[in-house]
């Protein structure tokens, strides 16, 4: 594990820390697609409280204990951004609310998805409800339609809200599961502002050491994000 590619800074001014893991990917339409996929099933339930129910009533008995997934376009590449905001320990007068619960919560619900045919189902039900949605309104169909006219010799980079919705309702719990299991090998980081800096990276490196995340040891950085525009020599209008 790259020591650089975990920053965790003291924050000694705030009543509440952040946390986030970040998971740099090339910019494909099956990533795109896969990546939406599995962030709105974390979303929902993992391994930690396997319920869609059940996640956001412990998250929320946990002082409102927020938890995001998403993903980000730069370019050539796509992050997966998984996000945490807590409440400081040093608030609460609750001896069971610590960094170690803290740094559990947001290490399991990043890296331990649950992937189960029913969960996988539900998400798939999910984004394409919210597909139907973005697609009724016409400034975004009209975005649609650019992208897929000027990526036409390009098709990986057109798809840019959550991916071909094709290839999401098609996915199955297995191919989900590799794709899950392949981002761990990718370049990754984490940053943070927390009160006890220190106490929380240490957690933090061993918990993500014992979840298994060798994508910590690679360079995070990149240099080539520019899409190199098409050179196309047409006139094309549309209602």
């Amino acid at each position: 594990m790259n020591e650089e590619n975990i920053s965790i800074q003291s924050n000694q001014k705030f009543t509440s820390g952040n946390l986030g893991l970040f998971v740099r990917l090339p910019l494909t339409k099956h990533n795109m697609s896969m990546a939406s996929l599995l962030c709105r099933m974390q979303m929902n339930e993992s391994e930690l409280f396997p319920d869609p129910g059940l996640q956001q009533v412990e998250l929320q008995q946990r002082y409102s204990f927020q938890f995001e997934a998403v993903v980000q376009l730069f370019g050539k590449e796509m992050v997966i951004s998984y996000l945490a905001n807590f409440v400081e320990p040093q608030e609460i007068l609750d001896p069971d609310y610590n960094y170690r619960q803290i740094a559990e919560t947001f290490a399991g619900l990043s890296t331990r998805p649950l992937i189960t045919p029913s969960s996988v189902q539900l998400a798939q039900r999910q984004l394409e409800e919210e597909y139907q949605e973005l697609m009724a309104e016409p400034s975004n169909a009209a975005l649609s339609a650019f992208f897929n006219n000027w990526y036409a010799d390009q098709p990986d980079y057109a798809a840019s809200f959550i991916g071909s919705i094709e290839d999401i309702t098609k996915a199955t719990s297995q191919e989900v599961r590799r794709f899950a299991d392949a981002i761990k090998t990718q370049a990754s980081c984490v940053f943070g502002h927390v009160y006890d800096a220190r106490q929380v990276k240490r957690l933090l490196q061993k918990k993500l050491q014992e979840e298994g995340w060798p994508g910590l040891a690679l360079d995070f950085g990149s240099r080539d994000l520019l899409i190199s525009a098409p050179d196309l020599r047409i006139e094309k209008t549309d209602e």
